[in-house]
């Protein structure tokens, strides 16, 4: 159980064990897609970016001749790539969702943490005190956390959405799709998790899903900000894992201002002793985010830390 306030910032690595690509290898699958012609991901684009043939055919020569290490700092210039790069992120990503990547692998922090706060008593799940703000699109965390529940305690559908709605998960940048399984009502852009292209030969899922995407740069509407930052007031310990701490990303959070006063802890995974020292900085907290060693993953993390042994 967690019975301190605590919130989870998810970053990129947090879904790394789950099959999910970091930011240039991304950059990579979504170049690749692009320029194949005869790939789905082409097609999407070709359908839905409204993008010349032209201009797509140079998307991969011109993102790799920019210098840039990710999709978003290229297209927060390149606006005319916008659309084309949502919607081949969001058909890279689709057919990662699949349950069978969240009962497997080593590092499977997932199952720890269940392990952890799933008390005997499924009422009593209620009472942890937990929250999550995303940074990613994919929605493995939502449903890892149904299926552990349900799995755990052989609950109906109803009662195990139910459940599952006592963790808040709120995603900072959008997600692919509204999850039917949390929410039992119909909504258009809902979506199960799990997609193959054949079952959407009109590549519609795909439209819809990066139609909810939001690129690092731009504004997020002012409800998902204020829903963020009530959760970061209502906490009293802050983790961020697997997070990359880009200073736009920071200041989405209201760092520093919105962390004091609280437990700051983090992943910082394979930073250098100078990358991170401006992380150090952002946080003019007292007292300061405590980072872990830089050869700690998330797993290692939660095992390492107070945060699943209070």
């Amino acid at each position: 159980m967690i019975l301190k306030k605590t919130v989870f910032v998810l970053g990129a690595g947090a879904s790394t064990p789950y099959g999910f690509p970091l930011g240039e290898v991304l950059a990579e699958l979504v170049c690749k897609g692009i320029s194949a012609r005869n790939s789905e991901i082409r097609r999407a684009a070709n359908l839905f970016s409204g993008a010349d043939v032209r201009l797509l055919d140079r998307f991969e020569a011109e993102f790799r001749n920019s210098g840039r290490g990710s999709l978003d700092a290229f297209v927060e210039a390149r606006r005319e790539f916008l659309t084309a790069v949502k919607i081949g992120i969001a058909a890279v990503l689709l057919p990662l969702e699949r349950d069978l990547a969240l009962r497997t692998g080593e590092r499977n922090w997932y199952r720890y943490l269940f392990s952890k706060i799933l008390p005997g008593d499924p009422a009593a799940f209620a009472e942890n005190k937990l929250a999550v703000i995303t940074f990613n699109f994919d929605r493995s965390f939502e449903r890892a956390v149904y299926l552990a529940l349900k799995a755990s305690y052989g609950l109906d559908d109803q009662t195990t959405c139910s459940l599952a709605k006592a963790v808040a998960v709120l995603h900072l940048h959008g997600d692919l799709g509204a999850p039917p399984w949390l929410s039992g009502a119909v909504d258009q852009d809902a979506r199960g998790f799990g997609f193959q292209f054949e079952d959407d030969p009109n590549l519609e899922i795909v439209r819809q899903a990066a139609s909810r995407l939001r690129i690092v740069h731009e504004e997020i509407p002012q409800a998902v900000l204020a829903s963020v930052r009530s959760k970061l007031e209502w906490a009293e310990r802050v983790c961020f894992l697997g997070f990359g701490y880009h200073p736009l990303n920071l200041a989405k959070l209201g760092v520093p201002t919105a962390t004091r006063q609280r437990q700051l802890l983090g992943t910082a995974y394979r930073l250098s002793s100078g990358e991170r020292l401006p992380v150090i900085r952002a946080f003019t907290a007292d007292p300061p985010i405590s980072l872990s060693p830089p050869e700690a993953d998330v797993l290692t993390f939660l095992r390492d830390t107070e945060v699943v042994h209070d």
